[in-house]
């Protein structure tokens, strides 16, 4: 029965498949001291049928090149990281790899038994959920708690629910307790991608429509979520006041605020408003209180207790806590406008001059160090230059590694410490330095980690940073490199041979990748040409002289990125010039019209298509093709060849069929060719 099983399994290729038996083990591959080969492909059958626990001890594969899949019950994963999981057995592991060679991974892998007892009477619901239809949450609003106040979520539970509006969809979120990296919500919306809801993270509006999906494993329980939702209008928070002055005090009873809160509060002040702390005990680097004003958004760090405070309103106060230590949370006074300023100077004491010259110190700094604020700020969002590889690191201070990092913390150091360049690595590592010589961009995706001081906002990436200009030439140089690259300069599509690629050097994998993205990567790497394939990939390099050229419409795949754009093919790169110099021409080469033949011979088919033929294309195709002769056909083919004999020659007329790239040209007939060559 297990090599029947086996069998099933593997009847599409000629693997030999590994039965892993028993009902736990470890898998390790290749074993250790023995070196894997090249163009290698395993297959193993851990055969239990229930449930499935992998721990991973070691896991280092070729990005985009080396693959391990896992088959299982309910469809097919692809492993790439992680440290622990659960899938429905049996479980089928298949690995391939290409040329190059890694250390491989390492797996420990146990059979969860199956319990004995009888399962409890609504744990059908949790467990057959996932075939179940998603609940439609309907109207322009509304409220989803789950599992319930007070209640918590069962393991091994499945939910999911549906929010059918097109428009952008705003969240509020008032409680998220989940188990971290085991327990999962994730959210497909509207641009097609799907995002993932933290403790870290939770995303303040999305592109609908919605998809919410919830998935548990097999232990530890907490409360879950709660949010609510809105159609096309932005949820506003509570406000606290219309007046001159309010408090806002947290919380309102109790000695401690409670784990896992979400509150906002909304100052309805258009002037300019003062804050006046009476106590913020607040634990640092995990709870954070955001207030949002007219001209961006500030962190309180723990020493503003003492502090009087002016932001421009309105305001919109945030408070976020974690999953542990509560503390006694915090209580302001807030005057909009001047408010009761006069009357307080009145009720100083005795040492009031004294009193009104510190404060007076205090405002001074405080206008300094918010000038200094803006500068920042307009750094992060003005002179931002991309993603670049950190390997090898190019900026030479580490200026910084902690809990409370961001893009702003970063730049007012290095700003601070007179270098000209800013990055952020990893999440919570800022980096200083003078010089970008050795740097590398790459895909803006690919720094995709939220930052440790704001989950808000992205602070590099494995091995990859985040880098800002300090200096006002680097984003004059960079503007110019903008304008150089605008429009885009389109070469052709053009195919891969079997020993060669179009471009030789691969910039990035990215399922965000566009053709603008591409080309100023490769442009910033000092390429002239940047091609676009297989709708991920980007690719640069200095030249496109030995590929083939094809029709532009087989490099019709949309961009992940932006899907009004194509993104070349399989095997098929959209090329573009970083250069103008090195652009195709903007208007097409002069040719010659040689008649209408039939039976014509010319040999080379150089492509098929539907709705892109024109006389422009098959000429350009086969002429860089180094062919003589372009013929086209029946309306969406397109011949090429070096010969061409008189005998075959007839009426004109006889070739009128309409292009399928352009009505008003003529593309042949049956077995009739409309011939050019150069002129």
């Amino acid at each position: 029965m297990l090599f029947l099983v086996a069998t099933l399994l593997t009847s599409a290729v000629s693997t030999t498949v590994v039965l892993l038996e028993g009902t736990q083990g470890v898998l390790e591959y290749p074993r250790k001291g023995v070196s894997r080969p090249i163009n290698d492909r395993k297959e193993w059958l851990v055969d239990c049928p229930s449930l499935v626990l992998f721990e991973w001890d070691k896991f280092e594969l070729d990005g985009g090149h080396d693959f391990l899949m896992l088959r299982h019950a309910e469809g097919t994963y692809e492993v790439t990281g992680g440290t622990k999981g659960t899938l429905q057995g049996p479980v089928s592991l298949v690995f391939s790899s290409d040329r190059e060679s890694r250390s491989g991974f390492k797996i420990r892998w146990s059979c969860i038994p199956v319990p004995s007892k009888s399962p409890p009477r609504n744990s059908s619901t949790s467990s057959s959920s996932s075939s179940s239809p998603a609940t439609v949450l309907s109207g322009r609003n509304g409220e989803l708690d789950y599992p319930g106040s007070g209640a918590v979520y069962k393991n091994n539970a499945r939910a999911e629910w549906e929010i059918g509006c097109t428009e952008r969809v705003y969240l509020s979120w008032k409680r998220f307790d989940m188990e971290d990296k085991f327990d999962t919500l994730r959210i497909k919306h509207g641009r097609g991608e799907t995002y993932e809801v933290t403790g870290r993270s939770q995303a303040s509006v999305l592109q609908g429509p919605l998809v919410l999906a919830f998935t548990s494993d097999y232990a530890v329980q907490k409360t879950g979520f709660s949010f609510r939702w809105s159609c096309g209008e932005e949820i506003v928070p509570p406000a606290v006041g219309e007046g001159a002055t309010g408090w806002i005090k947290y919380p309102e009873q109790g000695e401690v605020y409670p784990n896992n809160d979400h509150r906002e509060w909304h100052v309805n002040c258009r002037d300019s408003v003062e804050l006046a702390w009476e106590t913020f005990d607040v634990e640092d680097g995990y709870d954070f209180l955001r207030i949002h004003h007219r001209h961006g958004t500030y962190e309180t760090p723990r020493w503003w207790w003492d502090l009087d405070t002016v932001f421009q309103g309105p305001l919109k106060f945030v408070f976020v806590s974690d999953s542990d230590i509560a503390m006694e949370g915090f209580s302001v006074r807030w005057t909009c406008g001047k408010g009761d300023k006069e009357d307080k100077n009145k009720n100083k004491s005795e040492g009031g001059a004294e009193a009104e010259t510190e404060k007076q110190i205090r405002q001074d700094a405080e206008e300094k160090e918010l000038a200094k604020k803006r500068a920042v700020e307009a750094v992060v969002h003005r002179d931002h230059l991309g993603c670049f590889k950190a390997e090898p690191m190019f900026l030479t201070e580490q200026a910084g590694k902690g809990t409370a990092e961001t893009p702003a913390e970063c730049v007012s150091t290095c700003t601070d410490m007179e270098y000209d360049y800013a990055g952020l690595l990893e999440g919570k590592e800022c980096w200083c330095g003078h010089g970008t010589e050795k740097s590398v961009k790459t895909a803006t995706a690919e720094c995709d980690m939220q930052c440790s001081g704001d989950s808000g906002e992205r602070c590099g990436g494995r091995s990859r940073l985040s880098l800002y200009s300090l200096q006002g030439t680097v984003e004059e140089e960079e503007e110019k490199k903008k304008q150089e690259a605008t429009p885009l300069l389109r070469v052709g599509c053009f195919k891969e041979k079997e020993t060669a690629k179009v471009l030789n050097r691969l910039a990035y994998s990215s399922g965000s990748n566009t053709a603008e993205e591409c080309v100023s990567a490769c442009l910033w790497n000092g390429f002239q040409y940047a091609g676009v394939e297989a709708g991920e990939e980007c690719w640069c390099g200095d030249g496109v002289a030995g590929a083939e050229r094809t029709a532009t419409t087989e490099c019709d795949l949309p961009c992940p990125g932006d899907e009004s754009q194509w993104c070349g093919d399989g095997h098929r790169s959209l090329v573009f010039a970083t250069d103008k110099s090195k652009a195709a021409p903007t208007t097409a080469p002069a040719v010659k019209f040689e008649g209408c033949h039939a039976y014509s011979e010319l040999p080379v088919l150089a492509y098929r298509s539907r709705k892109g033929n024109t006389v422009e294309e098959c000429t350009a195709t086969c002429f860089h093709n180094g062919y003589t002769y372009a013929g086209l056909q029946y309306r969406s083919e397109c011949w090429c060849g070096n010969s061409l004999s008189s005998n075959t020659k007839v009426a004109d007329n006889m070739c009128r069929m309409p292009c399928s790239g352009d009505s008003s040209q003529s593309c042949g007939g049956a077995h009739r060719d409309s011939v050019y060559s150069k002129a």
